[in-house]
Order: C-alpha cells, then structure tokens, then sequence
C-alpha cells in the first residue's frame, strides 16, 4: 500500500452500480484524472487493479509516509504493535517550621513542592509526528500559621496560605521546531508542523 498497490483490499462484494451501469466493487479507488460526463454526471473509473502508480503519488505525502512505522505483522488491519514505554516521575519534597516565642505566641510555617514528569498522550510515533507531549508540573503549597493564647479557655488562630498549580502542556520541542514547508514542501499549515494548534506554543523546560 506504500507503493500504491491497495489490490488487497478489495473484497469483491458489490455495492451496486453506478450512473453508467458499471458495477461499484467495495473499496475500491477511483482515479480523478478519469473524470467524464455522463447523462449530465461527472463520472470516474477505478485504477486498473486497485493501483495508484507511484508517478501519481504526492512526493510531499511520501515524505510524511516514511514517518510512520512499518507493520509488524501480515495482518491488513491492527497490524502495528503500538508499545511504547510512559515512565512518570514524581517527588514532592517539604517541610515545616514551628517557633514558640513564649507561651501565649506560637508561629508556624509549611511549604512543599509536587513535581511531576511525565508524558501525555504518547502514541509509539516519532517526531515530528508524534502527538506526545511532555508535561512538567511544578505546584507550590506554602502555609503560614500564628497562634495566640489569650486565657486557659481562648485560642485564637489565624492562617494565610498560597497554593501555585503550573502544568504547562505542549507539544514536544522536536514537533515545535520541525519545517515542514523546508523539509517536505508542505505549504499552508498552521501552524508550519504537524502539531494541534493548542499545544503549539512555546515550551517551558524543566526545573
């Protein structure tokens, strides 16, 4: 099929015929360069034997073929073993300091950080066609108490605290930076890679 050839596709059940009486074969491809009135409708006819020739094959979508993997079994369809590995690394270091300045008055303060790596999406595909994205989540919690103990019987306690969730979502920086109109002659794209317009933004690395 990367060279055209989809003569095994065929099933040969009919589907029905169509406006000239010709006889509609289950997935079969039409060639538009045959295109022909017929009683007032545009009609095509099949390429001989289910095959594109290559001569008619865009160089551009060969180029973007080549990114795909190859079958890894005989099989016409399911026949990639899409395995692939997702490792996720996670450690969230913190910690917590009291101080009591006396008997009534007791300060406290907490902070920790939750770091994430990991991968979404991942599909097994290369770059630049590959829709995986690395995900760094850096998310701050800080915690200041202070407590006073007006009487035996009275406790006040106030608290201010601040939570930061950054999880910025992008696609790889491989995909960002491909040319597609350089490499392959793809013109028109928006953005000029194979990226979704909303993960293509610029990367922020880890820290």
């Amino acid at each position: 099929m990367r060279n055209g050839d989809f003569s095994q596709i065929l099933t040969g059940k009919n589907l029905g015929t169509d406006v000239t009486g010709a006889a509609i074969m289950e997935n079969t491809i039409y060639d538009p360069n045959t295109a022909h009135s017929f009683n007032g409708n545009s009609v095509t006819t099949p390429f001989p034997g289910n095959v594109i020739p290559m001569s008619r094959i865009s160089p551009v979508a060969l180029k973007i073929q080549n990114f795909y993997p190859v079958p890894t079994n005989a099989s016409l369809v399911n026949n990639w073993n899409q395995g692939y590995p997702n490792p996720t690394s996670i450690y969230i270091p913190s910690f917590k300091l009291d101080q009591s300045f006396s008997e009534k008055h007791h300060l406290s303060f907490f902070f920790s950080e939750n770091h994430i790596n990991h991968m979404v999406n991942p599909d097994g595909l290369p770059i630049p066609v590959t829709q995986e994205r690395p995900e760094f989540e850096r998310n701050h919690t800080m915690r200041f108490n202070y407590d006073f103990t007006a009487s035996p019987t009275l406790l006040i306690h106030a608290g201010i605290g601040y939570v930061m969730y950054r999880s910025p979502d992008v696609a790889a920086l491989g995909v960002l930076e491909y040319d597609a109109p350089g490499q392959l002659g793809l013109y028109g794209g928006i953005p000029n890679n194979f990226a979704d317009p909303k993960y293509n933004r610029h990367r922020v690395p880890p820290h």
